[in-house]
This record gives C-alpha cells, structure tokens and sequence, in this order.
C-alpha cells in the first residue's frame, strides 16, 4: 500500500530537520536502547574534497558526534607490487605539499574519546581495475598476502589509523572460485599479524546471496573480522529493466526476487556469521531511473539511468541532498505504507528510490532487534549537511548522555539548523519551541507521534513526556526552563512503565 503525496515529504525534513537527523535518529534509536546495537560506521569519501559549491565536503566538515567508527575510503592496491597505497596522493598524503588528509582524518580521534578511524581499502572501482583480477593475484600467493601485510601495518602506523576495512567487490565476482578459500586465509592472516598491535579488521561484503556464496566462507571470515558491514544496499539500479527501490527492507508481494535488507541479515546469521558482529548498511543516496511506460509503482519499467544532479553529477545516482533539492521543487513522494520499502518520488518519466530519515528509524530498530553490531552509513559526505533544504533555523540545546539498564541521562550540545549535533544522541522533534534570542531562552521538546501529533505528560516538580516513537522510553526534564540543565530519557518496562504512566 502506498501514500502519495505532492512536494514536501513528511518524512523529509520536518520543522526544518537537515540531513543530520538522518544519522541522529539511526543513532538515537541504537543508543538508548543500550544493547545490541552501538555501533554507527560512517564512511567517508576523499573524492568530496573535489566537488564545489554546497556539495564540497572536508574532513573538517565531519561530525564526530554521529558516529563510531569513521572509514576513509579509499586506499587502493598497488596491481604491480600489490601493497596498499594511497587513491589520491596529493590529497591523501603530506609529500611533495601534499594537504596530508590521511592524517588530518586520524587527528580526530584527538578531538573525541573513543572514535575509531580505519582505513577502508578497494571500493568498487579499484576492485574492477585489471579485469577484476587484481585481488585475486594477491590473496592468491602466500608470499604477496605476507608482504602486503609487513607493509600494511607500517602503513597505518605511519598515519595513525586503527585498522583495516577490507572492500573487495566482491570475491570470486569475476569467476576465480579459488577467491573464496584465499580471501578466508587472507582475512585470519590480516587479523593474526593485527592482534599484537591492536588493529581492528573489519570488512563491507555484499548483501545477495548469490555473490555471498560464491565469495565468502563465512563461518572463518566471521571469526576474525571485528565487524561485517553488509552493503544492503544497490539491490537495484540501471542494469536491471525496471525502477525499483535499490535498498528495501523486507521482501514484498510484488517483487520475486530475495534482494532486501532482512533477507541478507537472516543469509548471513544463518550461514554463520554472529549477529553481534553485523552491522547493517544504509544509503545516503538514490538510484534513478527513467521511465519508459505511465507505471510508477516498483517494479515500473524503465529505459535507464536518470539524468545527473547537479552536485554529483553522476547518471543513475543522487545524494541525499540532490534528491530533497528534486523534492523542493515539485516532485511527488509515494510512501510505503507496509514500511517494507524507503519512499520513492517520481516528476514525468524521471523516478528515484531512497531512504528517508522514517526509514534509516526503521532500520535502525530492525538491527537493535535482530541484535546486530549497528548500523553503517554510505556516505556521510552525501547528506545535507549544510542544511542546505531545512529552513535555517539555529537551536541550542545541552544533554547530558550516559547510557544506563534504566535511563538515559543526556548533556552536550545539540544544534539544530546550520549546525551539526554535538551529542551522540538526537532529542525529541521540537514541535513548539519559544524562538531563540539568548542562551536563557527554552524550547519545549515533544516526541514526534503519528501524523505529527505528539505526547507530553506534565509533571510536578518534573516533566515527563512519551516518546511514541519508542513507547516504553519517557523524557523527564526538571521543571526550570534553563538549557543547561539535564534532561533524561527513561526506559520502563512492566510495572515500571505502569508507575511512570500513572505518575
């Protein structure tokens, strides 16, 4: 079943929410919840140093409030010594006047306690370079993986990053079965030769079966990777003949094939891997397509790739940011009401498939449930992080976060409009606030609710409002008005939530 609706959608960027709350309500939604799912892998991209105007994006532009682990992407493979190097020199490194980059990206676990930086290696480009072959070669022979890896550790000591993300797309892809036991031999090596240096090992393997299959023993793969991001993402795009969401979240009725986001979870844990170690990917971006019949509804015919937006200007493939840009100016959003699928919106024969932030909730619940490591985004350089479609407004507000069985006592700083979030936990929608002329004016903060509405229970001497997004978890705030004081997210469950809610 699906709702349409003209121009803005709801889902959007209500009461001007930018693109950041893309990423808080993920890790709202993980944290307090306090278990099984912690984790927020965040990749960044180096080539969006090069893009201009609103979609340039720095390492200095990243928040390091949102995210856990940050993955630079990428280095690449060396196909004649077949070490690791860097993509882009000039940007990556400090030789020659380089802009060092690299290292600018692992200073910034110097500014937040607890972040991992990693470099990520490969990335579908690099892994298409020599007709596929290239990792292949190297995973291969004992003695190449042996100095890839003495080379290896050097390398990310010399930069200061914290380990390894294995990006190969994909294993025995190009038709070397042998890809599979090597690659599996290659991964214990890696993370034997790591361990006495502390380096985390992790991995981006693909989400359908059939190239799982072929590609991963993953029961021994499992073993020693610290984290599998799972690319849940690209299920669909311009090589098939028709426009369909590239990143769904259950099977549907109208869809015979098992490209979704539950299916690839339940492959994975059911061939062996631990749901403790699987963190679930969500795009940052759309696939687009044009049309080729009046259908609209996926799976709809299509001749193609969409035409490019402005930022990117990438055929078939839309940021975040390009996308809500569509959306302003006149472009219908269709919701899936059955929550199987993210939104699509479609303008004459031009049609395009992404997540919203309604969906990155949903997804992120579904791996708190399934009891996965987290969530990863691809790619924290293509949302709007200017704000660039929310309308501007700029509030302050301090919580306090410290993740506890029963609750959740927030502080630091959360910014709102231009500004990045400056706590690992997002608030409440504001749905009323008093407009900010000074550091002693307050916002009442609602949870959002159905349709908008939304919940709060008013209490002496302290406040307690619902939140319906997660019923069992309550706001509590003391009744002074200043910003700087805590606020707390309770979680009750049973007799607790029944004294809360008479209370």
């Amino acid at each position: 079943m699906f709702v349409t609706k003209s121009g803005f959608s709801t889902g959007f960027f209500r009461n001007g929410t930018n693109m950041l709350s893309f990423y808080i309500s993920v890790f709202l939604t993980l944290a307090v919840n306090g278990c099984g799912g912690k984790t927020i892998v965040c990749y960044y991209s180096n080539w969006a140093y090069w893009r201009t105007g609103t979609g340039k994006y720095e390492v200095d532009d990243i928040d390091l409030n949102l995210c856990t682990h940050l993955m630079y992407s990428f280095a690449v493979l060396d196909g004649t010594t077949y070490k690791m190097k860097a993509h882009d020199a000039w940007l990556d490194l400090e030789d020659g006047g380089g802009l060092g980059n690299y290292k600018k990206f692992t200073a910034l676990k110097q500014k937040k306690a607890g972040i991992k930086t990693l470099l990520a290696l490969g990335g579908w480009t690099d892994s298409l370079e020599g007709n596929g072959n290239k990792y292949s070669v190297l995973v291969a022979s004992a003695s190449k993986r042996q100095s890839f890896i003495t080379h290896a550790i050097t390398f990310l000591q010399t930069y200061g990053f914290d380990g390894l993300d294995l990006d190969w797309e994909y294993p025995a892809y190009y038709g070397n079965a042998a890809d599979k036991v090597n690659f599996a031999t290659f991964v214990q090596e890696l993370k034997t030769a790591f361990q006495p240096h502390g380096f985390l090992l992790t991995a981006a393997v693909a989400a359908g079966e059939a190239t799982s299959s072929k590609g991963y023993d993953i029961p021994k793969i499992s073993q020693y990777l610290d984290l599998i991001n799972l690319m849940t993402y690209d299920m669909h795009g311009d090589w098939d003949p028709i426009a369909d969401h590239h990143a769904p979240l259950y099977s549907r009725d109208t869809v015979s094939d098992n490209l979704n986001c539950d299916n690839a979870v339940n492959y994975w844990i059911d061939n062996g891997a631990p749901a403790s170690k699987l963190v679930l990917g969500v795009p940052v971006y759309g696939r687009s397509f044009t049309l080729s019949s009046n259908d609209k509804t996926p799976p709809a015919p299509a001749s193609g790739k969409g035409p490019s937006g402005p930022i990117l200007g990438e055929t078939g493939y839309m940021s975040y940011l390009e996308i809500c840009m569509d959306i302003n100016s006149g472009w219908t959003v269709v919701q899936d009401q059955n929550n199987q699928m993210g939104p699509y919106a479609y303008k004459g024969n031009q049609w395009i498939g992404y997540d919203d932030i309604d969906m990155a909730r949903k997804k992120a619940q579904y791996a708190m449930e399934k009891g996965l490591a987290g969530t990863m985004i691809w790619a924290i350089d293509l949302a709007d992080f200017k704000n660039t479609c929310g309308d501007g407004r700029f509030q302050e507000h301090t919580w306090r976060c410290k993740i506890s069985r029963t609750h959740v006592e927030m502080e630091g700083r959360l910014w709102r409009g231009e500004r990045p979030l400056a706590s690992g936990i997002g608030s409440p929608t504001p749905m009323r606030s008093a407009p900010v002329t000074s550091a002693w004016s307050h916002s009442w903060f609602f949870s959002p609710g159905p349709a908008g509405k939304s919940s709060r229970r008013n209490i002496n001497p302290s406040f307690l409002w619902q939140n319906k997004n997660f019923c069992t978890f309550f706001y509590r705030t003391s009744n002074r008005w200043w910003i700087t004081l805590p606020r707390r997210l309770y979680q009750c469950n049973g007799k607790q939530q029944q004294q809360q809610q008479r209370l």
